[in-house]
């Protein structure tokens, strides 16, 4: 059975390590370039765990 994650683009990681030294080293050129790859919805590699992330809907008003 897949992962229930298995659908979300993910970012090209390196063996073991996964994205953790590019997220050490820039975390936003990471994400920057990602998004700008992936979209939107993307998965990582960090410290052996696999993250994702999604942009939060804005769903109040600041009137």
């Amino acid at each position: 059975m897949a992962h229930p994650l298995s659908h979300i683009p993910a970012a090209k990681a390196k063996p073991l390590v996964g994205n953790t030294l590019d997220l050490l080293r820039d975390s936003y050129g990471l994400h920057r370039d990602c998004r700008a790859r992936l979209g939107e919805v993307y998965r990582v590699h960090v410290l052996g765990r696999c993250a994702w992330r999604c942009p939060l809907p804005m769903r109040w008003n600041t009137c």
